[in-house]
C-alpha cells in the first residue's frame, strides 16, 4: 500500500531552506565528500531522488526517534513509533496504525507542553499521521531534541541534526558508490543472518554477518565495514535492505 507520502525531491540544482536565520539557499550535494560530511540532513535528503522511496523515508523518521527512545516520555509513544516501522513494512493493518494514532494523541496531550509543539511525543504524533515531509520531521525532531535536552535557550539542534546525517548513511549508504550485489554472495549462512536480523532486529549480529559475506567471497569494503561499524543500526540498514532485496 503506498503511503501517499509528498514528494520530497524538486529535482533542482539549488534547494531552500527555512532556518531561524530565514531562507538560506543551499546548492545540491554533488561530490562523495560533500555527502560524507554533510552536516545538515535535509540537505542530504533533497539531495537523493528516486534513492528515497516512502518505506526508507518513514523508517528514517523512526530511526531518528529511536535515537531518542529515552526522551519519549510513555510507552504508547515508543508503542506508535513500532507500529509505524511494522505498518510500512507490511506487518500491521490500517485498523492497528488507527489505534496507534489514537494512543499517540492520547500520550501528547497528557504532557505538560507549556512551549507548543516542543515535545518528540507532539513529532511522534506527525509522523504517523504521515502530515509533513521527510524534511519538516527531520527539522522538527532536532528541534524537539534540542529543547529536550538542553531547554530553548540552549545552543540549538545541530547536534541532532548531525547525529541524524548518520542515520541517513544508515539507511541509504553512499549514493555516490552504489554497490551492486553479487549473488555469489548470497550463501545460505549469509541469507540466513539477513532474514534473521531483520526480522528479530538483531542488529547485534551484524559483525557475524560480515564475516560470512567474507566467506562467501565479497571484498566489498563498503559492506564489510558498515556492518562491523559500532554505531547502531536500524529497520532499513541498506546492507540488510541489498541482501534481503528491499528498497
Amino acid at each position: 500500500m503506498s503511503l501517499q507520502m509528498r514528494k520530497l525531491y524538486s529535482g533542482g540544482p539549488l534547494c531552500c531552506e527555512l532556518t531561524k536565520k530565514g531562507a538560506v539557499m543551499r546548492k545540491t550535494i554533488v561530490t562523495e565528500a560533500e555527502w560524507i560530511n554533510e552536516t545538515y540532513p535535509p540537505r542530504m535528503i533533497r539531495s537523493l531522488a528516486e534513492r528515497l522511496t516512502d518505506r526508507k523515508g518513514k523508517l528514517l523518521e523512526a530511526a531518528c526517534f529511536r535515537r531518542i527512545w529515552h526522551l519519549l516520555k510513555t510507552d504508547r509513544s515508543r508503542k506508535a513509533i513500532d507500529i509505524l516501522e511494522r505498518y510500512v513494512e507490511g506487518e500491521a493493518t490500517v485498523e492497528q496504525l488507527a489505534n496507534a494514532k489514537e494512543e499517540a494523541w492520547q500520550s501528547s496531550i497528557e504532557i505538560p507542553n507549556p512551549e507548543g509543539n516542543q515535545l518528540p511525543e507532539i513529532q511522534v504524533l506527525g509522523a504517523i499521521n504521515f502530515s509533513a515531509s521527510l524534511v519538516d520531521m527531520l527539522i522538527r525532531i532536532a528541534e524537539a531534541t534540542a529543547w529536550v535536552k538542553l531547554g530553548p535557550g540552549g545552543p540549538g539542534s545541530g547536534p541532532e541534526e548531525r547525529a541524524q546525517c548518520g542515520l541517513v548513511h544508515e539507511i541509504f549508504g553512499n549514493p555516490f558508490r552504489p554497490v551492486s550485489l553479487d549473488p555469489s554472495w548470497l550463501t545460505l549462512d549469509v541469507r540466513g543472518l539477513a532474514e534473521g536480523i531483520y526480522d528479530e532486529k538483531a542488529f547485534a549480529r551484524m559483525p557475524i554477518l560480515a564475516d560470512a559475506l567474507e566467506n562467501a567471497g565479497c571484498n566489498n569494503d563498503d559492506m564489510l565495514n558498515h556492518c562491523r561499524q559500532p554505531s547502531e543500526h536500524f529497520r532499513g540498514c541498506w546492507v540488510i535492505d541489498l541482501l534481503t532485496n528491499r528498497k
